[in-house]
């Protein structure tokens, strides 16, 4: 093995088509390279994984192969094919568990796999190759990790399904929210407006705090797109809201340099006290 290996890169949730990748490597591991004389016979990365399957294969000699998939997944010299073999040993229990969860959205999918994944290779590269049952370990590890994210963008807000800004209402209480709108109806009103699609995008990411991917989705734009058009907006928005400000100092200087002085009320002269009087004759 090198420690030079091609990058794999396609389109889509990650578990949708690295299978496919793996079951085409020709990678040949020689009969005994993993040590202890495992494997029994040389074999493709493919052929191992059905071994590993296999009924007749003992939970001792799986231990044993995955101890040393482990440590060979560490060594420079050919860690980066065997993290690769490593994760696609382990993809019949990782899509085992996703069929379980069932992420239909493709976006909500593309990131449990990715989790699913960094999940099991960082718990690969600390693992004790000592303990038992490796694999399970890996993937309680992995599945563990990706659940906890999944709960956490499920119980999140729900964006709002509107793309429409015909002149809201905005809540007079959310003071960023209201500043949002005032300015896009100031540029609409001279004549640099913003559509109605990027005022909602801004408001739905920066201020109620929803994933970019999240607010594309309900607004009916490509994640690409959308990041797009939230950087150009956002830039003419700060442009405006500087040439704003900009022209509001001088007027305000000019205005505080014209204002005449306040009047200062004149002092009241003390009264003057009254002489005392001269004692009566009795």
């Amino acid at each position: 093995m090198t420690a030079v290996d091609p990058v794999f890169v396609r389109d889509g949730p990650l578990l949708d088509w690295f299978g496919n990748v793996f079951d085409a490597l020709t990678w040949i591991i020689p009969v005994g390279s993993l040590g202890g004389g495992l494997p029994h016979t040389s074999m493709t990365p493919i052929r191992l994984s059905g071994h590993l399957l296999d009924p007749a294969t003992t939970l001792d000699e799986v231990d044993r192969i995955w101890a040393r998939v482990v440590l060979s997944s560490r060594d420079p010299a050919t860690g980066p094919r065997m993290r690769l073999v490593a994760l696609g040993l382990a993809l019949p229990g990782l899509m085992g568990w996703r069929a379980k969860v069932r992420p239909y959205d493709p976006v909500q999918r593309a990131d449990l796999d990715a989790d699913l994944a960094h999940g099991f290779l960082r718990r690969l590269a600390v693992i004790d190759p000592t303990a038992t049952n490796l694999p399970g370990r890996l993937l309680d590890t992995a599945t563990a990790a990706a659940g906890r994210r999944l709960t956490v963008h499920l119980t999140r807000p729900t964006p709002t399904e509107s793309v429409q800004l015909s002149a809201p209402l905005p809540d007079q209480s959310d003071a960023p929210r209201q500043a949002l709108y005032e300015a896009a109806e100031q540029m609409r009103a001279s004549g640099n407006r913003l559509a109605a699609t990027d005022v909602e995008l801004i408001a739905a990411t920066r201020l109620d705090g929803h994933r970019l991917a999240d607010a594309a989705r309900a607004l009916g734009i490509a994640v690409p797109a959308a990041y797009k058009r939230r950087q150009r907006a956002e830039a003419r928005l700060a442009a405006h809201l500087t040439d704003v400000n900009a022209t509001a100092r001088p007027e305000a200087a000019a205005a505080t340099a014209t204002r005449p002085p306040a009047a200062i009320p004149a002092q009241r002269a003390p009264e003057p006290t009254p002489a005392p009087s001269a004692p009566s004759a009795s």
